[in-house]
């Protein structure tokens, strides 16, 4: 899936017809944050690590996507189910230590929640796949 559906989605379910907006497509999500900055573009749409950077900066963020699955951690198929669940529950737990936090925090991810297939099915439905 490309990252701009998610972008793409946003806008439509914000009511902005695709006719109204001319849309530009990058590979770096730090060439968004360059372009508005610069103003080459009037606003952009970026991953959670580039909008904390561009808080940090005192810069506005107008709007924020509902929660969505991003990332999927994938195991071996050698590892037993007893060791798939206890590597499951030490990901999801590092929110709940301070150390957990703190590494959470370096990758700008707020905690890890085990998957569950229909938020996968729900978030293809809304970016139209």
């Amino acid at each position: 899936m490309r990252r701009t559906k998610l972008g793409e989605a946003a806008l439509r379910d914000l009511g902005f017809n695709e006719k109204d907006v001319t849309v530009r497509y990058t590979r770096l999500q730090e060439v968004v944050a360059f372009s508005v900055e610069s103003g080459m573009v009037d606003v952009g749409v970026v991953n959670p690590t580039v909008k904390k950077q561009w808080l940090e900066k005192g810069n506005p963020v107008i709007h924020e996507t509902k929660p969505v699955p991003n990332w999927s951690i994938i195991v071996s198929p050698r590892f037993s189910e007893a060791e798939v669940e206890r590597l499951r529950a030490m990901l999801v737990g590092l929110k709940d230590s301070p150390q957990g936090a703190e590494a959470l925090k370096a990758i700008s991810v707020a905690e890890f929640v085990p998957a569950a297939n229909v938020e996968y099915v729900d978030l293809l439905k809304q970016i139209g796949e």
